[in-house]
Parts: C-alpha cells; structure tokens; sequence
C-alpha cells in the first residue's frame, strides 16, 4: 500500500481493538516538498488491505492515533504546521468509523504529545509541552483531571490492563515514573534504564511488567508490582537478605 499524491513519510500506524482496521499517518518529506501535499490518515480494511477511507488534513500533521475502546472512533492529536484562518493551532480530532465524518474537532489550549486511552474507554489521558498528565472526557476531550510533576516534556505514557497505573517518559530523563491514575499520586520511579531518555513504554497484558525504550536504542523490562521490583534488584545483586532486610 503506497501513499496518494507524491512522496510521504509513514508516521505512525494503529491496529482497531477488533483487529479489523488499520489506520496510517502520511507526512510530506522533509525535502522536496511541494504544494498541494498534505497530511493524511489512510484507513484500511485490515484483511486484505483495501481502503476504507482517506482522511486528509492539510496543513495539520497528526502527532498521536488511537482508536476507541469500542472501535466507534478514531481519535487524533493534531497540530497546525502554519496558521489556519478560523481553526486553532492544535485540536483533538474524533472521527465516527461508521463512515469516517468528522464527530468532534476539540481546541486544545496545551500542546500534547502523546495519549492513551484507559482499558474502559471511558477516559483519555494527553501528555506534552505542560510535563503534566490531563485526564480527559474521552467523548468531549473535556479535562477532569491533571496530575504529575516531571521535569520537561512527556513523550510517552501508557495505562495498565487494569486501569490503575500510569506510565510516563519524558524527552529529558531516562527515567520511568509509575503514577497512581485515581489519586495521581507517584508510585515508583525506574531510573536504571540508560543514560538517554525515554522513546516508548508499554505494558504486558497481564500488567504484571512494563517495558521501556529510550533513545539509545536500549530495551527496558521492569515488574510493577514493588516488592517484585525489590526482590529481582536484590537477586540481580547477589544479596543473601530478605527484600524487607534489603530494601
């Protein structure tokens, strides 16, 4: 499957819950760019490919793709390259996946980078530029909640299977912080991952594990439960004490 209308980068890719649709973002190339090429999100049947629906954005690139827990929306974190009369800088963009018509175009006064969904499909968390997490409506992008200090800006975050743990990375530290979603409070902070910061983080579907990429080009994999992390750090160590005598 090859991009409409000239040369594109491919940004990003997101498979539906139901694993029936894929969804791409296409950018113009750094170089050679011309006009009348735009950002797009093509959506394909994920069977054999063929193209459900052509979403093009203009001058608006797509920072973050997600599809809704119940496979009825496609949801986006836009931005606008240049100024667009009439449109803000950035929005939250929702499309109904019955036949891809805009549902919902959200102004955003901070600039996300990153989101992710809870497993109920109820809440949409957004991260950015802020280096604060906002808990959103997941149906009107309306802020009900913000928590987390972090020391620049969030480039990745993830909720466990569960619902209960956040996950967060930021572009400045390699450090992978663990917040309590209900209360937002800090659970635990992982700082042996690298010297670089943090790319991606992920949990396993059990919950029982979170795994990290940073930009050095390391994989992490850390349990999250405390008394795990404590015993495995204690093994790794050859420590003969109980985790309560070592921790």
């Amino acid at each position: 499957v090859s991009p409409r209308g000239g040369r594109r980068m491919l940004d990003d890719v997101v498979l539906s819950p139901d694993g029936g649709t894929i969804a791409v973002t296409y950018s113009p190339t750094p170089t050679g760019i011309t006009e009348n090429v735009s950002h797009q999100v093509l959506v394909l049947n994920a069977t054999d490919l063929t193209e459900r629906a052509l979403l093009d954005l203009g001058d608006r690139s797509v920072g973050s793709l997600v599809f809704s827990v119940d496979n009825d929306r496609l949801i986006a974190l836009t931005s606008a390259i240049k100024p667009i009369p009439g449109e803000p800088d950035r929005a939250l963009m929702m499309w109904t996946t019955k036949d891809f018509s805009v549902e919902r175009s959200v102004p955003l006064s901070d600039t996300p980078i990153t989101m992710a969904l809870t497993p109920d499909g109820r809440s949409l968390l957004t991260a950015g530029m802020e280096t604060r997490v906002h808990v959103r409506d997941a149906r009107t992008g309306e802020v009900l909640q913000e928590f987390g200090e972090h020391p620049s800006a969030i480039r990745a975050i993830a909720v466990s299977p569960d619902g209960a743990t956040v996950a967060t990375g930021t572009i400045a530290d390699p450090v992978l912080r663990l917040w309590d979603l209900r209360s937002g409070t800090l659970k635990g902070r992982y700082t042996g991952h690298g010297p670089d910061s943090l790319n991606e983080v992920a949990f396993s579907p059990d919950g029982k594990s979170i795994a990290s990429a940073g930009a050095d080009g390391r994989i992490g994999l850390w349990p999250t439960e405390v008394h795990a992390a404590i015993t495995r750090i204690c093994t790794t160590l050859s420590y003969q004490e109980s985790p309560e005598e070592c921790q």
